[in-house]
């Protein structure tokens, strides 16, 4: 008699716990976007030692940096975590979160600029990406945009560095007051680039009392100035 075995092979599939997106936001205090903010996300290990199987969590700290717009998302298991937001010259702070099972969850900052910088720099918030200062008695190219809130050059640029919108700022030293620009332009004048006449730097026009700045993360070049018609 032949006997056959039959072998029953059973697979074992490891459970894995399914992500759950974070989303959030970190903006200063009016309300504009804080980009290359420091997110730092650690896990609370609350009542997982005790057997609390939906605090999953993750063994290494989470560090991620806000986009242009301020957002920033992170894909974690279910658990406790503290959130910990820094940007340069704002006050960090941290707050508490829960992820659930299949649920995201949203979470907003808001910063303020910190006493102990203002000491020292006042309102002043530095571009993080810098300003290129174009020479003084110019004023960019395009639709100036007048800002009620800024009544010295310094607090002109640092409102500019920290608006998303904000590609150039001019300011009038004579009778104070500061512009925005949400556009720039390469080359020369309108007239000249009509007839094929370029710079290789952003587009200034003459007027008197005015100094202006451009971010660096607007053009590369540095702006060139534009010799009004003889």
């Amino acid at each position: 008699m032949r006997t056959s075995l039959l072998l029953i092979v059973t697979v074992l599939t490891p459970v894995i716990a399914s992500s759950e997106t974070l989303r959030g936001a970190v903006k200063d205090s009016s309300d504009t976007p804080l980009s290359g903010a420091m997110v730092l996300i650690h896990w609370d290990r609350a009542g997982a030692p005790a057997g609390l199987r939906s605090n999953i969590g993750i063994e290494a700290d989470l560090r991620t940096a806000t986009k242009e717009d301020g957002s920033f998302t992170a894909d974690l298991p279910p658990g406790f975590y503290d959130v910990f937001v820094a940007a340069t010259a704002f006050t960090p702070t941290c707050r508490k979160i829960r992820i659930n099972a299949g649920e995201a969850q949203e979470i907003r900052f808001r910063l303020n600029v910190d006493d102990l910088y203002t000491v020292e720099m006042g309102n002043r918030v530095e571009a993080l990406s810098g300003f290129s200062h174009a020479t003084p008695g110019h004023v960019p190219e395009g639709t100036a945009m007048r800002q009620p809130n800024a009544s010295t050059a310094e607090q002109c640029e640092s409102a500019c560095a920290a608006t998303l919108a904000c590609k150039a700022y001019a300011f009038d030293t004579v009778n104070p007051a500061c512009y925005f620009y949400s556009e720039v332009f390469m080359g020369r004048t309108p007239e000249g680039r009509r007839v094929g006449l370029y710079s290789s730097g952003l587009s200034i026009l003459p007027k008197a009392g005015f100094i202006c700045a451009f971010k660096r993360s607007s053009f590369p070049p540095p702006p060139v100035p534009v010799q009004p018609p003889k």
